[in-house]
């Protein structure tokens, strides 16, 4: 039967269900996650599955870091920081 040459999203969800007995957790990088308005429906559900979520981020969003911890959706955050440190903070979005 022909693949499909995108990864919808129930394929996803099914993919992860099957996979419980061989995988503790979830990896969500690439671009700049926390720029995405599905990150927290997106964590919560991969939760609700029973994995651990580590999130791959520049930083540049803290209010998002901020409700991904407090509503305890991540269990690890590596933060790449890409520009000398005494010019970060001027980069980062405040809300």
């Amino acid at each position: 039967m022909p693949q499909p040459a995108y990864l919808d999203e129930k394929m996803v969800y099914d993919f992860l269900e099957r996979s419980k007995a061989f995988l503790e957790g979830v990896v969500i990088s690439g671009g700049e996650p926390t720029l995405k308005k599905d990150l927290i429906p997106l964590c919560e559900k991969i939760k609700q599955i029973g994995y651990s979520v580590k999130l791959d981020t520049n930083g540049s969003q803290p209010q998002v870091m901020k409700r991904l911890i407090d509503e305890r959706l991540v269990d690890y955050i590596a933060m790449d920081i890409k520009t000398y440190p005494f010019h970060y903070s001027p980069l980062i979005t405040l809300h």
